[in-house]
C-alpha cells in the first residue's frame, strides 16, 4: 500500500461524507423555505444536482474499494448517521415534483 493510494481513498470517503452533509443542509433549506411559504423550485433544483453529484462520489468510492485496495484497515461506511438523517428528513418533508412546486 502506498501513502498516495491511502490518501486517494480517504479523499474519496471525505467527498462522500461532505456530499451527504450538503444534501442534508439543502433539505433543511427547502423545509425552511416551505415553512415560510416561499418558493422552493430553485432550491429543489440544487438538491437534485447535489444528489446526482453524490451518486458519482459514492460510485467512485465503491470502485476504489472494489479495486483490490487493502490498505486502510477498516474504512467505515460513509457516515450512516448523516445518511439516516437525510432519509428521515425526506420522509418528513417529501419533495413535490418540480412541476408542482412554486416558482
Amino acid at each position: 500500500m502506498t501513502v498516495a493510494r491511502e490518501s486517494e481513498l480517504r479523499m474519496a470517503l471525505r467527498h462522500v461524507k461532505t456530499g451527504l452533509g450538503c444534501i442534508v443542509r439543502q433539505q433543511n433549506v427547502i423545509a425552511t423555505l416551505r415553512d415560510k411559504g416561499l418558493p422552493t423550485k430553485q432550491a429543489e433544483i440544487v438538491l437534485e444536482w447535489l444528489e446526482e453529484a453524490q451518486r458519482g462520489f459514492e460510485d467512485h468510492y465503491k470502485k476504489m474499494l472494489s479495486g483490490g485496495f487493502v490498505g486502510v484497515q477498516h474504512v467505515q461506511d460513509p457516515s450512516p448517521d448523516i445518511r439516516d438523517q437525510a432519509r428521515r428528513r425526506s420522509r418528513m418533508n417529501p419533495r413535490p415534483s418540480l412541476a408542482h412546486s412554486r416558482s
